[in-house]
């Protein structure tokens, strides 16, 4: 136990070095609510939550597909999301991811990333934060990412989608190529037979477009269907092309808040590309790993 003590504190040094010092790394200005009883007198994060899930369902910015692809999600988060487990933005070399950190710094955990785009800075960050936790990469293009990735954990040379065929652009060393389709290993046996996981902890996703063909499999319903659970997600939505992605987009977004499972905390947009984050607040592994109550 004093072992375990010892190791917690310098965990807990560190990880205050790196919050505070490092130029790299911010807060976000997202609340922290932690008192067991509920904050405002007693009032329940489950009723905070329907409040926001309620606000962000009719909000004016997400009636149609237009809008919602117009920062739409940016501005009714703004509106609607006032409360809520802190979160931090971690930079990479040119973007921020947000994450939660555990209640216990030292919990076991898995982390997965698609598309590495030869920047794996924010994981390494997270790494030094979380010791115990294991990375898995995946990216069809191995030079620049293989050597990148391995700093923090295994590399496969794969493109990731959902089904057997993935249409994306791929980063070379001439840059990013046109789209093009390519075999790809679907989502659910990555984990099966990669990470050998059913919880992930932590996904990022940034796959040149190949993220519309996900947006069904990141759903807390279809998920289930595969015994997976996702608690945290980044995902990068690429500029829509044409009405088809805006109505795949906005039908995602609103899927998310019917099923009553993910909050949609952050959302950027950045060179025509949307910058989603959202946290499972509803499966008992997450809230008990990553929310300040159960």
């Amino acid at each position: 136990m004093r072992q375990y003590f010892i190791a917690a504190l310098v965990v807990a040094i560190f990880v205050t070095a790196v919050l505070y010092l490092a130029p790299a790394t911010t807060y976000s200005t997202f609340s922290r609510i932690c008192t067991s009883d509920g904050p405002f007198g007693g009032t329940t994060w489950e009723a905070i939550f329907e409040k926001y899930r309620r606000c962000m369902q009719t909000h004016p910015n997400l009636t149609t597909p237009e809008l919602t692809w117009d920062r739409g999600p940016e501005l009714a988060i703004r509106d609607c999301y006032k409360f809520g487990p802190r979160v931090i933005a971690v930079a990479n070399k040119d973007e921020l991811k947000q994450v939660m950190l555990p209640n216990d710094m030292l919990a076991t955990c898995k982390f997965a990333t698609f598309g590495i785009g030869k920047d794996a800075t924010a994981e390494e960050k997270i790494k030094k934060m979380l010791p115990n936790c294991e990375f898995y990469g995946a990216d069809p293009v191995e030079d620049g990412n293989k050597a990148e990735y391995e700093k923090v954990g295994s590399f496969h040379k794969l493109a990731i989608s959902g089904g057997d065929m993935a249409e994306s652009s791929i980063l070379t060393k001439a840059g990013y190529q046109a789209r093009q389709k390519m075999p790809a290993m679907p989502l659910y046996r990555f984990f099966d037979e990669i990470v050998k996981s059913k919880l992930i902890d932590y996904l990022f996703i940034d796959v040149e477009w190949a993220e519309y063909d996900l947006f069904k499999f990141l759903q807390a319903e279809k998920a289930a269907g595969s015994g997976l659970t996702f608690c945290q997600v980044n995902l990068e939505v690429h500029a829509a092309q044409g009405n088809t992605h805006k109505t795949q987009f906005r039908q995602f977004v609103q899927q998310l808040l019917r099923e009553n499972h993910y909050a949609l905390a952050h959302d950027e947009m950045a060179a025509g590309h949307h910058r989603l984050f959202f946290f499972n607040q509803k499966a008992e592994e997450c809230r008990r790993k990553y929310l300040p109550f159960s």
